[in-house]
């Protein structure tokens, strides 16, 4: 999926694999321009599983801006 932001598309597949897209709110664009400069944290597919098989974060999905 992608989504349109002021005539910019960005990607938004990583993000909506494990929500419906409809639930998906994009970042505004000049957050994403941070993505350039590389000024942002990208957690892709997160999975916590305890020793006794407790999954306590299954499939997390999120990006985070600078600010």
């Amino acid at each position: 999926m992608k989504a349109e932001l002021e005539g910019r598309q960005i990607e938004t597949d990583f993000e909506t694999k494990y929500i419906k897209p409809l639930n998906f709110e994009p970042p505004d664009v000049s957050l994403t321009e941070q993505e350039k400069t590389r000024k942002y944290l990208r957690v892709q597919d997160l999975v916590k599983v305890f020793q006794n098989g407790f999954k306590a974060v299954d499939g997390v999905n999120v990006r985070m801006y600078e600010g």
